[in-house]
C-alpha cells in the first residue's frame, strides 16, 4: 500500500495515485468520508482524462494512521501530511481539490505551503475560526462523541445525531 510519512511525527498517510499524464491534482474528502468518495465525485470523473489524479485519506481516516492525541490533528500537522504525499510522489506543485474538511485543509495548505499548490478548488468550508453557536458545530460535536462511545457504526447506523 502506498503511504507517505509526515515530517512532523511520522504518521503514515495513505494515498492512491490513479496516474495520468497531465498535471497532478490532489483530492481530499470531507470529515469521515473515505478517499473513495473523492474518486466517485463528478470532479474526478471530469478531470480523469486530462490530469494525474491523487487521492489521500486524512490522518485518522481510512487507511491512514489514527493518532489518539488531539494535538496530532492541528492544521499545520495536517498540512505536513499533504506535503508528504507530494514528496512521496516527487511532485513539486499540484492542484488541490478539497471537499468540506478537505477544503479546510486546502485553506491551510494555501497559507502554510503555498509554494506546493498550483491552484485551490475548495468546496463546502471556509478558513475562519468556527463559532460554537453555528448550527453544525453542536451536531458535529455530538457525532464525534457518539463515535467515541459507539465507534463509527454508531454514527452511520443507529445513532441519532441531530433533528430528523
Amino acid at each position: 500500500m502506498p503511504y507517505a510519512f509526515s515530517s512532523m511525527d511520522g504518521v503514515r498517510i495513505y494515498f492512491e495515485d490513479a496516474g495520468g499524464s497531465g498535471p497532478p491534482v490532489v483530492f481530499y474528502a470531507g470529515l469521515m468520508d473515505p478517499l473513495e468518495w473523492s474518486q466517485a465525485s463528478g470532479l474526478a470523473g471530469a478531470l480523469g482524462g486530462e490530469f494525474r489524479l491523487i487521492y489521500a485519506d486524512h490522518r485518522g481516516h481510512g487507511r491512514s494512521d489514527k493518532p489518539h492525541d488531539a494535538g496530532a490533528y492541528a492544521l499545520r500537522t495536517r498540512v505536513a501530511d499533504a506535503v508528504a504525499v507530494l514528496d512521496a510522489l516527487d511532485i513539486e506543485r499540484a492542484h488541490f481539490i478539497g471537499f468540506s474538511w478537505g477544503a479546510r485543509l486546502g485553506f491551510a495548505v494555501g497559507e502554510h505551503a503555498p509554494q506546493r499548490v498550483t491552484s485551490l478548488v475548495l468546496c463546502g468550508n471556509q478558513p475562519y475560526t468556527w463559532e460554537w453557536n453555528w448550527t453544525f458545530v453542536p451536531l458535529l460535536t455530538s457525532a464525534l462523541a457518539l463515535a467515541r462511545r459507539n465507534g463509527m457504526q454508531g454514527v452511520r447506523g443507529g445513532g441519532r445525531v441531530g433533528p430528523r
